[in-house]
């Protein structure tokens, strides 16, 4: 009887508004309780493991952030890039979801885009390696942004001061 009493009264822009508006205040409240969640289920298992090794205060705080940083938010090809020194120009990056450390790009060329200081976008080529064997020209790297990057050499990083 409800369903259509209202399937039969048009609805308002204020009424629609007023609903979508409590939707979205019901999905950010979700969010928050899913990162609270997170966020208490790490620092238990940091805690355990600080009792163990002896850590200082300082230190067991500065592993919950990077550990809260590395499973909240996974890094795009660029977010690995812009750290280092000619946007990482040599490096060997591979992406999560190949479990062989013998598959990675071995990074020629970085041509960010220009449109923002902030923006990590652009091109990239580099020589690909699958199972040991590598390519004989290097070719454009697909899938830039996805965040299922990680670095299987680190090395010199960019010096920001400079």
């Amino acid at each position: 009887k409800f369903v259509t009493s209202m399937a039969s009264a048009p609805l308002s822009r204020e009424a629609v508004r007023a609903a979508l508006k409590k939707l979205k205040s019901f999905r950010i409240e979700q969010a928050e309780r899913r990162r609270t969640n997170l966020k208490a289920v790490l620092d238990a298992e940091l805690n355990k493991t600080a009792q163990k090794v002896d850590l200082t205060p300082q230190e067991i705080r500065a592993a919950q952030k990077l550990r809260r940083e590395e499973l909240v938010r996974k890094k795009t090809f660029f977010d690995i890039a812009f750290i280092y020194q000619n946007f990482g120009v040599g490096k060997k990056l591979t992406r999560n979801i190949w479990d062989d450390d013998n598959c990675y790009w071995t990074v020629t060329q970085v041509t960010p885009t220009l449109n923002h200081m902030t923006s990590k976008r652009g091109r990239a080529f580099g020589y690909f390696t699958w199972r040991g064997v590598t390519e004989e020209k290097p070719r454009k790297i697909d899938g830039l942004l996805k965040r299922e990057w990680r670095d299987i050499d680190p090395g010199i990083l960019h010096n920001k001061s400079t």
